[in-house]
């Protein structure tokens, strides 16, 4: 049986997503050898409850990242990263002067905790679990 993979973005340009594409005559025989279950970016679906590996792309910027990532390493066999942003916190990581809430002031203004509620320091996905596979980009 063919491993069932998910192919999630977090915080991202989604370019390492479009990049994947970019394999050519590799990727029908990659997509030959797995169940491609869900990938985010062509997607319109749910993400399945069940599948293999989880190929990740994207810092780590909310809860609900956080939680969506305990999730995947607890359903998930393999856990991949792929990209700056998911290895190293990318841009978003970056952004460490000052205060979080005075950035997202900056950002969105006074009510700006209002408009981006949830987040966190942005953090590469290995800072909140465990990661079997780093693909730097």
């Amino acid at each position: 049986m063919a491993p069932r993979v998910v192919v999630i973005g977090l915080a991202s340009d989604f370019g390492c997503q479009v990049q994947m594409t970019n394999m050519e005559d590799h990727l029908l025989d990659v997509l030959g050898a797995i169940d491609l279950s869900y990938w985010q970016l062509a997607s319109s679906g749910h993400m399945p409850a069940e599948y293999d590996v989880a190929i990740v792309e994207g810092a780590v910027t909310t809860v609900d990242h956080v939680e969506l990532l305990k999730q995947v390493r607890d359903t998930a066999s393999t856990v991949m990263v792929i990209g700056a942003c998911a290895v190293t916190g990318g841009i978003p990581g970056l952004a460490s002067t000052g205060s979080l809430e005075g950035r997202i002031e900056t950002v969105y203004g006074a009510d700006g905790v209002l408009v981006a509620p949830g987040r966190v320091e942005p953090l590469p996905v290995d800072a909140v679990i465990s990661v079997d596979y780093h693909v730097p980009g």
